[in-house]
């Protein structure tokens, strides 16, 4: 009996959650009742963006497509969301911490995640009925809450915030690399991996100039100012 597409999508999934929970349990869930709503908005947002990107897999593994599509539609609702819960945070970042070569380049790494979270979503609702595209876009989803949890990872080993850039972008590369020689293997190289792959490279390469642009930090310090609401 062949087995479904993609049968173990949601045990790789758990595993980058399990590696957020991680990164971020010294400084918000071992701190729950000391952190403010906005925060809380963000993480739940975020938690629950990464909760629905495993069940919904497992959904389909088991052959439950009605609650699979139910989750999917919920998720559609979800996004904008999560990218809005992403921008306050950054906000709030720039308007907290003081300025530094650092703070740009987290500005940088957290702008250039989230935007392509709201492109890969947009993507796998426009290819919803095409499960090759569907679900590669949706996996790619998940690098944008992935990224603040795993460079927290990184810093907890090597205690440096430019090691810690370094070393997610390396694992993302990675991991979409494994992803396109294993669609290479099954037969055909499909474009999510593959764009998915050359953004973040692009974004690894420019990262460490981030800083140095007058006007990335112009956009930045305009971008605090925006009233968004809250």
């Amino acid at each position: 009996m062949k087995k479904p597409f993609y049968s173990n999508a949601y045990l790789y999934l758990a595993l980058g959650f399990l590696a957020t929970l991680i990164g971020f349990f010294p400084t918000y869930f071992n701190k729950l009742g000391e952190t403010d709503a906005l925060h809380h908005f963000h993480g739940v947002t975020g938690t629950l963006w990464m909760i629905i990107l495993i069940i919904q897999p497992m959904f389909y593994r088991f052959g439950k497509m009605k609650y699979h599509r139910m989750i999917g539609w919920a998720s559609v609702a979800l996004a904008p969301i999560v990218f809005y819960g992403a921008i306050r945070m950054i906000q709030f970042m720039m308007q907290t911490r003081e300025p530094s070569e650092l703070l740009y380049q987290f500005a940088f790494l957290d702008i250039f995640t989230i935007l392509p979270f709201a492109l890969f979503v947009i993507l796998g609702v426009i290819y919803r009925k095409d499960i090759h595209y569907h679900s590669r876009f949706m996996i790619c989803t998940i690098f944008g809450p992935l990224s603040a949890g795993i460079v927290r990872v990184f810093y907890l080993v090597f205690d440096d915030w430019n090691y810690a850039i370094t070393g997610t972008y390396l694992l993302f590369e990675l991991i979409l690399l494994v992803l396109i020689i294993d669609d290479k293997k099954k037969g055909r190289i499909r474009s999510p991996y593959v764009i998915a792959f050359m953004i973040f490279f692009v974004q690894h390469v420019l990262i460490y100039f981030a800083g140095e642009w007058e006007w990335w930090r112009e956009f930045t310090h305009q971008l605090a100012k925006m009233n968004l609401g809250g």
